[in-house]
């Protein structure tokens, strides 16, 4: 159980650290460039996709790895 648990903690700080910053680099982004403003938010939505599959992966792989 613990190696099921260390996998899903890690996985979300990794994409919790990743989001804050990638989120923040884009909101100052669109602070000095409005007019790429779709482009921004389009990094925006694959950096939130990005997160839920690296959180569903997790999940998977702790319970694989539970059952085992």
């Amino acid at each position: 159980f613990t190696s099921a648990g260390l996998i899903i903690l890690l996985s979300f700080a990794f994409g919790f650290l990743t989001f804050s910053r990638s989120i923040v680099k884009s909101i100052d982004a669109l602070g000095r460039n409005p007019l790429a403003k779709s482009a921004i938010q389009f990094s925006m939505v694959i950096n939130i996709v990005l997160l839920i599959v690296t959180a569903l992966i997790a999940i998977v792989a702790s319970i694989l790895l539970i059952k085992l």
